[in-house]
């Protein structure tokens, strides 16, 4: 399927509040998608087709203006050539192989910023709460299952601990605005829910973020902007 790219949605957002942010327009002539495990580009129209990687294993791509492929496969990010030469394999900070006991899960849906240099990806992060109502007067321990949104090099393994790219927890769906701006959405709404927040977070070395509710005309999908 397609990966369509959501910083156009993002934009028509931000338009709403006096077009705070100009999106650059695409130039990469071609739609990365995944199809039988493998990663494919498209011209827009669909007339042709190219199969970038034959080794499979591939469950989702997102390609930069530049033509620049970030694929994830396993649990691991590829960067890509448009030939399907490896330029990097790495893991993330929630990378974890493992089948039991393990706290995080992902990544999940990576994006490449428009520039091809950075990445965004969801991640999940099972908790284990102590909760004093449950059980009272015992209390129990419940599983509570956060979701969150980390931020990486596109060509290497990048720390949380490294100014500029810290994970946030309690968002997710990232979308590219610009190559330093990044919109997440509230955990449990998608763009196509009728309201939700969103919030735009800047990426410089102190992460300033600000966040906006939007409400969506589900007729025609347009969101507007009803609050700071």
């Amino acid at each position: 399927m397609p990966r369509t790219t959501r910083r156009r949605v993002a934009a028509t957002a931000l338009a709403c509040a006096a077009a705070l942010v100009a999106v650059p327009q695409a130039s990469a002539d071609s739609i990365s998608y995944i199809k039988d495990g493998n990663v494919w580009l498209s011209t827009p129209d669909g007339a042709r087709q190219v199969q970038v990687t034959t080794g499979g294993g591939y469950t989702y791509a997102s390609q930069a203006d530049d033509g620049t492929l970030v694929a994830l496969v396993g649990q691991r990010l590829q960067k890509l050539s448009r030939s399907g030469q490896v330029l990097a394999d790495f893991a993330t900070p929630v990378t974890d192989p493992r089948t039991d006991g393990k706290q995080f899960f992902g990544p999940f849906d990576p994006v490449v910023s428009p520039d091809g240099t950075r990445v965004a990806y969801g991640y999940y992060y099972q908790a284990y709460e102590f909760d004093p109502t449950c059980n009272y007067p015992v209390g129990c321990i419940r599983e509570q299952l956060h979701v969150g949104t980390g931020l990486t090099a596109s060509d290497r393994i990048t720390s949380w601990d490294e100014p500029g790219w810290a994970h946030q927890t309690g968002w997710q769906h990232p979308a590219w605005i610009d190559n330093g701006t990044l919109m997440l959405s509230e955990p449990g709404a998608d763009f196509s829910s009728a309201i939700n927040s969103a919030s735009v977070l800047a990426l410089t070395s102190g992460l300033t973020r600000t966040t906006w509710l939007l409400r969506a005309t589900m007729a025609t999908g347009v969101k507007s902007l009803i609050g700071l």
